[in-house]
């Protein structure tokens, strides 16, 4: 087989997942403790297709400094010099809060003549803050077989769920699509599997490509006066129109595309918890972080039942529930149900949580968060009222930390 070319989006503002999303992109938000979720994706594409030629291109926009900091200084090195895995980042021009890409296809078309100058037999788009252990190899095996175009990767959902928030596949039988509808408005308009009355194929927006249609279909969306040039909206539902192969994958497995603050707060409480319906812990299929140059974490008389980054140190304190990143000082301080992102220190007497998420550069005084939202509001964080968390923004308690 020749060389598979995998396309990661990098996403746009992360408006939902404001205020984490305020200085860096989206991807580039941390999870799990030590990992950022561009990691996900980068761990299964590499830890699929064993043996093939393959290159990875992230497409970045808003906020992307973090996002490309850590690709060159991690990613990069880690993968070598081989000439059989390459990874390459392209940013997009960025003014303020205007993009050069105006839709998910259109940042692949503009960028396409990079894309087949590499001469790929097969083109994977795939998104960079999607949590899920995916090894894409099996979709290439399944878009061979069934002789595909286009391959899409769904899975079984309830029609409830995905009003106004995914793409819907229109499925015949023989798993190939008849119809898509992007982001339905009401259950009216929700595409139900055959013989599954309340359900849907829910598109999880990871596709497989044959180059050379990808290369058509982008140019044809190009000249379409009105096009919003996305695959969702746009690309899929033309190409069934106009008769192309589209087959469908239907995933079993875990996935999540940590939509929201409150669905990055619980994601991130399920990886903290003793039986995570996600393992990131699995030897057959690591997930990779940044490495760190950090010494263990270290642990004095404190009962801690949480995730604990390197370089952190917890003295005389009770942490539950929680997720401690990278060089955290916690000193005789109550932490409950909570997420601190790193490079903090909380000091004696302080009280966090339940449901509290303290963003990286912070030196918190000993007082109390997350148990009164009204004062929280008045000291100055972030506060989502409807799901019930406070966020203290990066350096909101800015110190010099060492």
């Amino acid at each position: 087989m020749g060389r598979v070319v995998s396309v990661t989006l990098g996403g746009g503002l992360g408006s939902r997942l404001y205020p984490i999303t305020k200085f860096r992109a989206k991807p580039a938000a941390p999870i799990g403790g030590n990992l950022r979720l561009i990691d996900v994706p980068l761990s299964n594409w590499f830890n699929s297709y064993i043996g093939e030629d393959k290159t990875m291109i992230v497409l970045t926009q808003a906020r992307s400094r973090t996002l490309v900091d850590h690709i060159e200084e991690n990613w990069m090195p880690f993968v070598g010099t081989s000439p059989r895995i390459k990874i390459k980042i392209i940013p997009a021009s960025e003014e303020g809060e205007r993009f050069r890409y105006e839709g998910t296809a259109d940042a692949v078309e503009r960028n396409k003549d990079f894309i087949m100058g590499l001469r790929p037999t097969l083109v994977d788009i795939l998104a960079g803050d999607h949590l899920t252990r995916m090894n894409y190899a099996e979709q290439h095996e399944l878009f061979y077989s069934m002789g595909a175009d286009l391959l899409i990767v769904g899975r079984v959902s309830p029609v409830n769920s995905v009003i106004n928030k995914s793409g819907v596949i229109d499925v015949t039988q023989g798993m190939y699509a008849k119809g898509f509808v992007e982001k339905p408005k009401s259950e009216r308009y929700a595409p139900q599997i055959p013989g599954k009355d309340g359900y849907c194929m829910e598109s999880l927006g990871i596709y497989t490509f044959n180059p050379d249609v990808l290369a058509t279909v982008l140019e044809q969306d190009r000249n379409i006066p009105g096009s919003s040039h996305d695959f969702g909206k746009d690309i899929i539902p033309r190409m069934i129109k106009d008769g192309y192969k589209v087959a469908v994958m239907p995933f079993e497995g875990y996935w999540n595309d940590v939509g929201a603050l409150h669905d990055y707060f619980d994601v991130n409480m399920m990886l903290a918890s003793r039986t995570p319906e996600f393992n990131l812990y699995d030897p057959n299929w690591p997930f990779y972080a940044a490495p760190s140059r950090l010494p263990v974490a270290k642990i004095n008389s404190s009962y801690v039942d949480s995730s604990v980054g390197n370089g952190s140190i917890i003295s005389d304190s009770e942490v539950t529930g929680s997720i401690v990143g990278e060089s955290v000082h916690i000193e005789s301080s109550r932490i409950d149900g909570s997420i601190l992102l790193g490079r903090s220190y909380i000091s004696p007497g302080a009280e966090i949580g339940p449901r509290v998420i303290i963003d990286k550069g912070n030196y918190i005084p000993s007082m109390r968060i997350g148990r009164d939202l009204d004062e929280d509001e008045h000291n100055g964080f972030y506060v989502d009222r409807k799901h019930k968390l406070t966020v203290v923004l990066k350096d909101h308690f800015a110190f010099n930390y060492v």
